[in-house]
């Protein structure tokens, strides 16, 4: 058996098991054309006003 695997993206995240949203998620648009994941990118999005890791959703484009 043969598996091909492909690689979209690469989030870079930081997972602080404090804040749930900083685990790094992805999804398939239902059409294909769209891979979409949240990522902190390694914390350098920053923190919110209240000091809090930010997470940040990113979207590429599959050719």
């Amino acid at each position: 058996m043969i598996l091909t695997i492909w690689r979209f993206a690469h989030n870079r995240g930081t997972w602080d098991p404090e804040y749930w949203w900083t685990q790094p998620y992805g999804n398939i648009s239902l059409d294909g054309r769209f891979f979409s994941f949240t990522s902190s990118w390694d914390g350098q999005v920053g923190t919110t006003p209240s000091g809090d890791p930010r997470t940040d959703v990113w979207i590429v484009k599959l050719d």
